[in-house]
This record gives C-alpha cells, sequence and structure tokens, in this order.
C-alpha cells in the first residue's frame, strides 16, 4: 500500500478523510531524487523573482503616475495663474501634495523668489535693552494685510480649500498668509511675556500661547534652512552665530504689498477680548478707493480716520 499523497506531490498528514484532492502521481516513500529537489527550488526561486518584480513594476507606476499628475497639476497651475511666473522648479522647490490629492506651490501666490539678503542680527529694535522702545516696537507691528481676500475662481486655480465667506463680496473667501500669522504668533508670545514680567494679568490665554509656540516649531521644520551660522572666536561676540553674516531670504515687503492689493479690510481689533469682540467688526477697515466700503456703510458707521490700536485695549 502506497499513502495518500496531496496534489502536486507534497505529503499531507496521512489522512484518509475522502475530502482530500485526487493525487496528481503516486511515488513509494523514500528518498526523493535530487531531480525533484532541483525542480521544487527552481519553482521557488521562479515565484519569488516574479513577485518582485510585479512589486518593483506596480510601485515604479504608480510612482510614475503620481509624479506625472503633481506635474500635470503644477504645469496647470503655471499657465493659468496669469501671473506670467517662471516655471523652474529650482525657483519654487518640489511640489507638495495636500489634502485631496490638491497641490499648492510655494509662493506662486505673490510670485516670492530667495532674492533678498538680510544680515543675521543678534541686536535689533526688537532686542533693544530699553524695555520702553522694545515694547513699542513689538506693539507697533502693523499684521492687518495678512488677512485677504481670494476670489473663488483664483483659489479654485491654486487648489486652495474653500474658506469663511468675505462678508463684503459672497465671490470671496478669506485667508490667512502664513508669514503673517507667525509673526502675529511671535507678538502674542513678546506680549505674554512683557506682562509676565511686569506682573500683568495675562491678556493672551495659556492655550492660544502653546499654539503660536508650536506654530514656530513647525515653521521651523517646513523652512529646513540651511544657512550654516558662522561661530566666532571674537570676545565681544563669544557665544555668538552667525555674526555679520547675510543669508538669502525672500521679501516680505513684497509680500506685504500682494497682501494689501487683496484686503480683507481686517484689523486686530481689541485682540484681549477674543471672541466677545464682534468678529464683523474687524472687518469693516476697508481702505480708502475699496469698492467694499459702499457695502460697509450699509451696516456701520465707520470713522476711517481713526489710528488703529496696539491690539491690547
Amino acid at each position: 500500500m502506497y499513502p495518500k499523497i496531496k496534489y502536486g506531490g507534497v505529503p499531507n498528514d496521512l489522512s484518509d478523510d475522502s475530502d482530500e484532492p485526487t493525487p496528481r502521481f503516486l511515488r513509494a516513500p523514500g528518498k526523493r531524487p535530487a531531480r525533484t529537489y532541483t525542480l521544487i527550488f527552481a519553482l521557488i526561486c521562479s515565484l519569488v523573482t516574479s513577485n518582485a518584480l510585479t512589486w518593483f513594476c506596480t510601485a515604479k507606476l504608480w510612482r510614475s503616475n503620481d509624479v506625472q499628475r503633481a506635474t500635470d497639476a503644477w504645469e496647470m497651475v503655471h499657465v493659468e495663474d496669469g501671473l506670467g511666473l517662471p516655471t523652474s522648479r529650482s525657483t519654487y522647490g518640489m511640489l507638495v501634495p495636500i489634502t485631496g490629492g490638491q497641490i499648492m506651490l510655494n509662493s506662486v501666490l505673490a510670485g516670492l523668489v530667495y532674492d533678498t539678503a538680510a544680515l543675521l542680527e543678534s541686536h535689533t529694535p526688537y532686542t533693544d535693552h530699553n524695555d520702553t522702545l522694545r515694547d513699542q516696537m513689538w506693539l507697533d507691528m502693523d499684521l492687518d494685510a495678512g488677512m485677504v481676500a481670494l476670489g473663488d475662481a483664483d483659489t479654485a486655480r491654486w487648489g486652495l480649500p474653500e474658506g469663511q465667506r468675505f462678508p463684503w463680496d459672497d465671490s470671496k473667501s478669506i485667508y490667512l498668509l502664513q508669514a503673517h500669522h507667525s509673526l502675529h504668533c511671535a507678538r502674542s508670545i513678546y506680549i505674554s511675556l512683557m506682562e509676565y514680567r511686569k506682573g500683568l494679568r495675562q491678556s493672551r490665554r495659556h492655550s492660544h500661547i502653546i499654539h503660536c509656540l508650536d506654530t514656530l516649531r513647525s515653521d521651523t521644520l517646513c523652512y529646513a534652512d540651511d544657512t550654516p551660522r558662522r561661530t566666532s572666536g571674537d570676545i565681544h561676540h563669544e557665544g555668538e552665530t552667525g555674526y555679520a553674516q547675510y543669508r538669502k531670504c525672500r521679501n516680505f515687503d513684497k509680500l506685504d504689498n500682494w497682501a494689501k492689493q487683496h484686503t480683507a479690510c481686517f484689523r486686530y481689533d481689541h485682540e484681549a477680548e477674543g471672541n466677545a469682540y464682534p468678529e464683523i467688526q474687524r472687518f469693516v477697515w476697508c481702505p480708502e478707493g475699496s469698492p467694499y466700503r459702499k457695502e460697509v456703510d450699509k451696516y456701520f458707521v465707520v470713522d476711517y480716520d481713526t489710528p488703529r490700536g496696539n491690539g491690547i485695549i
């Protein structure tokens, strides 16, 4: 008698179960010939090689298609943005996929490039030893322009998700530019430190300050500035890096001017009151010549000559 053998010549558990598949061939038990082992080894190698090639080709095709889709979107934005910007990857860097497979290009809106030399300074008016002067510099920082109103047609081309509706034009959404948000955060942290040092009541929520710290942390990681800051053996600058050194930057003034052309009529009024102050009243400060003043005047009496405060009151 010969034991039952599973299909393909691999021995089973010698069960007499009638559900076992009909063996393809029968062979008396004993030592397998070398040829059988050679065939099995060749079959295994073939399967492994085939699976590896299939995985490699699939991954390469997926990546190729993904890059092609990103490239198409990148080129589409440049063709349609109407800004006449160069389509050099060296200018804009790598493509970055965001939610929903959308693509947002580096500075495609304002057309900024790294063309501005900035001195790495350890001491500026914002670090002055005179508390009064330094406090005033931080308090007077004007970041209102960073709140912009962008048309739906433009934001669709740029792949931006829809934002809060602009109250004076329903075809536009409101956005806060990242650079202005980061400066707002740096300013808020300074105010919190100033109030702590002077023993004043904190005008900013603790959670907001923590959010701002994390914003600056994530900005640093995002831009990953690889400027090598030189070390100095000068006794007057001991422990100081980057002394008297320049680095390449984008022009913030150019960004600020672009933002003012897309103003959301916003002013950081009554910051300390937070949500207790009517949000709509922060969006009534349309500049002279703005087509939205007529809409504002239908609902509010605004003294447009009122100087902007420092956000504390």
